[in-house]
């Protein structure tokens, strides 16, 4: 089957539906968004990205936490991020999500503001890598300050991240392991180079598209 026939047989299967990305930090998650996104015509959402560029509607504490690395506590999360899936802009197209819902007790009402706006879960991809890849890739990120443009606040020391670490441990490990309990999630080696791990998350998505 020819690539465009491929990609083709992806977004028919995945239609209006969402593809959602977990991973710990400095796995590759918005850099396997952006690039899924561009190729299959979908709208790339990050709920850091939309924490950060409305961090006016959030308190104070909520930005303190997340700057230290800590997650946004859920009744923010649901009463901010997820209204932002009912913009007219959204309706109709394929969305690919960074983490969104990264906290136990937010699976469902994500999976339901979803449904409602017509954006159901078809997929969760899981970006697996381990703690000493994680730092080891901080620390390039800290010498070549390609984060956004520099050094993020919540990779502003070894500390913050291993506690990024740590939340993602405790709180987004166990909303990934509902989503494998419901069939929906699928592991990927985000330790393989950027090509590899993006070819592999559209291997996924055809797999799935063909069954």
């Amino acid at each position: 089957m020819e690539d465009s026939a491929k990609i083709k047989l992806i977004k028919s299967w995945l239609g209006s539906g969402s593809v959602n990305v977990f991973g710990v930090p400095f796995a590759g998650k918005d850099t396997v968004c952006t690039k899924l996104s561009e190729i299959l015509g979908a709208e790339f959402i990050s709920s850091g990205d939309i924490i950060r560029s409305n961090s006016g509607l959030f308190s104070q504490k909520a930005i303190k936490e997340t700057n230290n690395g800590t997650l946004t506590p859920t009744e923010e999360f649901k009463q901010i991020v997820l209204p932002f899936f009912g913009r007219a802009s959204l309706s109709g197209k394929a969305l690919v999500l960074s983490s969104v819902g990264r906290w136990t007790g937010e699976e469902y009402p994500t999976m339901n503001t979803l449904i409602k706006y017509n954006h159901p879960t078809k997929l969760v991809l899981v970006l697996e890598l381990s703690k000493d890849e994680v730092l080891s890739r901080w620390k390039i990120a800290q010498e070549i300050q390609d984060r956004d443009g520099g050094i993020r606040k919540d990779d502003a020391t070894a500390k913050i991240v291993k506690r990024r670490i740590k939340e993602y441990e405790t709180k987004t490990l166990p909303v990934v392991n509902f989503y494998a309990r419901l069939g929906l999630a699928y592991k990927i080696n985000a330790a393989q180079p950027r090509e590899k791990v993006l070819q592999d998350c559209l291997d996924t998505l055809l797999f799935l598209a063909k069954r």
